[in-house]
């Protein structure tokens, strides 16, 4: 987990290379270069937390287009080459899982970026064995508790009733493992209707949540193959990248061998914070990102 609080965006207009910045993301570092400037610096602006001064391991050239249509217009994703795919549509250009860039023209809509953003960020962190999962986060006792969940499930609701417990996100979340192969949650800039992406520190993993809405409050474990078939759906990724299914199910299978996941059945109006220090106060060991119970 790196500490980024001292390290100053990337930023450069000489030489003719278009104004860029370097994002890091789940400690993946992706730098985004753009020749438009209106454009550059809304997403700038809204990437502005999650700026990194790393190294890049990823090139993203975008080309904003103010005469494409917007994403009314179908999107579709064909092969192209090896580990290559061509975007045709709603934006147009080339992704290179092998070469690690990316070249797109789109339209000049942050959402549509945001989208693409999101799938090629989902397809990089598959490769490492971690998940871009449609959560929410929050920290609480220095560890990380994830709700994942379809939409409408209550993720944003979930993160007001943890009050000032930090969130990682109202909507996506990152998970990876560490050197020590204990899972990591981390913030992304990604975010539903209440809170914007702020790159808080990651924390460990300590417990997954499939919320409820209910007139009741009930914690209860899922076993682990009921957990895979619930959690598969929630991870971004798309299905024509080769191998990302593959991929999916398998850091999802492993992610649910090594952390619990929980049905949880929660009222509007009842905060949780109390619920999850009764689950830590049960027995949480970090000793291989596995909660023990005692």
């Amino acid at each position: 987990m790196n500490n980024r609080k001292n390290k100053k965006p990337l930023i450069t207009k000489e030489n003719g290379i278009p104004p860029n910045f370097t994002l890091s993301i789940a400690d993946i570092t992706i730098n985004i270069q753009c020749p438009g400037l209106k454009f550059f610096r809304k997403i700038y602006k809204h990437y502005s937390h999650f700026l990194s001064s790393e190294k890049p391991e990823f090139e993203f050239l975008v080309f904003p287009e103010p005469n494409m249509k917007g994403i009314t217009t179908p999107l579709t994703l064909k092969k192209h080459s090896e580990n290559s795919y061509r975007l045709e549509g709603a934006m147009t250009g080339i992704i290179s899982l092998k070469k690690c860039t990316a070249e797109i023209h789109l339209p000049a809509d942050a959402v549509v970026f945001d989208g693409l953003l999101r799938m090629i960020l989902g397809a990089l962190i598959l490769e490492k064995g971690g998940l871009l999962l449609h959560a929410s986060g929050v920290i609480r006792r220095n560890l990380a508790w994830v709700f994942f969940g379809p939409s409408e499930s209550g993720k944003t609701t979930i993160t007001k009733l943890c009050l000032s417990d930090p969130v990682l996100s109202d909507e996506i979340v990152a998970i990876r493992k560490d050197s020590a192969e204990r899972y990591i949650a981390y913030a992304t800039p990604f975010h539903g209707k209440w809170k914007s992406g702020t790159n808080i520190p990651p924390a460990h993993l300590a417990a997954l949540f499939y919320p409820v809405k209910s007139s009741i409050l009930s914690v209860h474990k899922i076993p682990a193959p009921d957990a895979v078939k619930l959690i598969l759906p929630q991870v971004i990724m798309h299905p024509k990248i080769e191998k990302s299914p593959e991929h999916a199910l398998e850091n999802v299978a492993c992610l649910v061998d090594k952390i619990p996941c929980y049905s949880l059945k929660f009222l509007l109006d009842h905060p949780l914070g109390d619920l999850i220090d009764k689950l830590a106060d049960k027995g949480v060991a970090l000793t291989t990102g596995r909660m023990e119970r005692s």
